[in-house]
């Protein structure tokens, strides 16, 4: 069962996708308005993969709290200083480091998998409630 507040983030995201899924003119419009455009970028560690690059388009965005803030307030109860522009920006422009399977070498390879904001909407639709160190922070 979601906290209500994860039901309205969930409902948002669904109403925007059924009105981006109507007719063409719809859909662009909704893009226009709410579509936040990303790169995401696989960089292979290892040496003779070629780097994969995509573009998509996001509705609805998570906002990515650090995992800091959990940490933080399991050891020592201090949580650091963020702003919003801090969450904002680590939300648009995120990196992690894990392994994918390459077909190639026939086994897990280490990349670093990015997404890069390419283009804002009009407007930000975020959702505060779709993480679970939000309630750190908050």
């Amino acid at each position: 069962q979601l906290e209500p507040d994860q039901r309205a983030c969930a409902f948002v995201r669904f109403m925007l996708e059924q009105f981006s899924r109507s007719d063409t003119s719809l859909k662009s419009l909704v893009s226009a308005t709410f579509g936040v455009k990303f790169m995401h970028c696989d960089r292979w560690l290892s040496q003779g993969l070629e780097d994969s690059h995509r573009k998509s388009v996001s509705l609805a965005l998570d906002i990515h709290y650090p995992n800091e803030l959990s940490k933080a307030v399991l050891h020592d109860g201090v949580v650091p200083n963020l702003t919003f522009c801090d969450l904002l920006r680590s939300t648009l422009s995120q990196s992690k480091r894990t392994k994918l399977w390459c077909k190639d070498k026939n086994e897990q390879v280490p990349v670093v998998q990015s997404k890069t904001v390419i283009g804002l909407s009009e407007c930000l639709i975020l959702n505060a409630a779709s993480h679970d160190n939000r309630a750190v922070y908050l």
